[in-house]
């Protein structure tokens, strides 16, 4: 519990013979819920992520190879180069694109997002939006590793990305 009564989501990493599996349970007032712990597995870290730490998140892209990036862990520097969320574990969640009123009818905009993947940095096109044919998308999208950037590669937007930034932190650590 944090102390202010509000429902805490925590996610419980176990060690077993395959790897690591992960249960996600919550604190709240009312007490704890967890699922049943798998048999034979030791917990070997807790992690919670209050829910007053999601963040809402809105990124507009305007103009030709308009970009923008993601990266909390440089931008939340603060004057004496220390990172403030030291020890947080950062998410960004990509719920929708949608174009701005101001989008020319008939231009295709395409919404390019760039990421690393197991073996370096991915880019892969994410959103296609026209003015008067499809103005808007549905995304479910997760980033847990920044730097994360969009760029508007095709088109002159206005483009509208909203999301969340989902801030965690570990509680504790067992070896």
């Amino acid at each position: 519990m944090n102390g202010h009564g509000a429902t805490v989501a925590v996610a419980l990493l176990f060690r077993g013979p395959r790897g690591y599996l992960r249960t996600v349970g919550h604190l709240s007032a009312k007490g704890m819920h967890w699922p049943e712990t798998p048999a034979g597995l030791s917990a070997i870290a807790i992690r919670q992520t209050p829910v007053a730490n999601l963040r809402s998140r809105r990124i507009t892209l305007e103009g030709p190879n308009a970009s923008e990036v993601w990266d909390p862990e440089h931008k939340n520097d603060d004057s004496d180069g220390a990172a403030q969320d030291i020890g947080a574990d950062q998410k960004l969640i990509i719920k929708m694109a949608l174009l701005g009123p101001e989008a020319k009818p008939g231009e295709l905009n395409v919404l390019q997002v760039e990421a690393m993947g197991l073996k370096g940095p991915i880019k892969t096109p994410i959103a296609l939006l026209e003015m008067g044919k499809t103005a808007q998308i549905i995304l479910d999208l997760s980033f847990p590793d920044p730097p994360v950037t969009f760029t508007l590669v095709k088109g002159s937007g206005p483009v509208h990305i909203v999301g969340h930034n989902l801030l965690g932190t570990y509680l504790y650590i067992k070896n």
